[in-house]
């Protein structure tokens, strides 16, 4: 087993900022680059606990921003996309964070259950079209086997964004 997929293994037994950035360090040791910073400006009534984890610079003109949040209900596999993706979003746009291409956004619960997602926008004209809050997003748990998380985040290539 790679390191980058057990690293992936002891994020879904122990969500926690160490984890994610052994994760992080594992897929992509080139271009990550932790940079811890509290992002509590981002807090609701949904989401808390803010916190930008890293990030990776790759070649060219494309970065990606790592951020956590804590959702304030109980994750399920279909609860909280929409809002968790608009929450995503409101970062990726704000004023400091626009020079971003794309995040990798984890919104976890108090049990440990959280989603993965990548959110992204692509020019359209002068426009910015966001990517679907449908896909590039996995639910994991310590109760489901994770098998397809697993294997497309763990085994994946995180070589520049495009490949994520």
């Amino acid at each position: 087993m790679s390191n980058a997929k057990q690293a992936l293994e002891d994020v879904i037994e122990d969500l926690s900022v160490e984890n994610l950035i052994r994760f992080f360090r594992a897929k992509s040791r080139k271009y990550f680059a932790p940079r811890q910073e509290d992002y509590r400006r981002y807090d609701d009534d949904d989401f808390t606990d803010g916190r930008k984890i890293g990030e990776m610079n790759f070649p060219g003109d494309d970065r990606v921003i790592i951020c956590s949040f804590r959702v304030q209900k109980n994750l399920t596999e279909r609860s909280g996309k929409k809002a968790q993706y608009e929450k995503a979003k409101k970062v990726l746009k704000s004023a400091e964070d626009q020079a971003f291409s794309a995040g990798i956004f984890i919104f976890h619960d108090s049990d440990g259950k959280f989603r993965f997602s990548l959110v992204y926008p692509t020019s359209v004209g002068q426009r910015r079209k966001w990517s679907s809050f449908r896909r590039f997003t996995y639910f994991a748990s310590k109760e489901i086997t994770n098998k397809t998380f697993l294997q497309r985040i763990g085994e994946g290539d995180f070589s520049n964004l495009e490949n994520i």
